[in-house]
């Protein structure tokens, strides 16, 4: 009889175990999919940053163009260099 009661507890345990697992796993789904989810927004959010900082620099450069066609090159070539030695 007492080998009828250890398989008994053997089935329960391993089922147990099987469902604990079978959780696990699917937390573990749950979390990927919400980790996906954000870095489809982290990568949408930096699109938006790379074209906003593109337009800023177009119309910077745009600022810059026109100092230079209403003063002497020397000027833009002051106000140019120091910029580019900063960066």
């Amino acid at each position: 009889m007492q080998h009828n009661n250890d398989i008994c507890t053997s089935d329960a345990v391993l089922s147990h175990e099987s469902e604990n697992a079978e959780e696990r796993i699917l937390s573990l789904e749950k979390k990927l999919q919400q980790q996906d989810d954000e870095i489809v927004c982290l990568k949408s959010a930096l699109a938006d940053a790379l074209r906003r900082l593109t337009t800023l620099e177009s119309g910077l450069l745009s600022v810059f163009l026109s100092v230079c066609l209403s003063a002497s090159w020397s000027v833009c070539v002051f106000i140019y260099l120091p910029a580019c030695l900063s960066v």
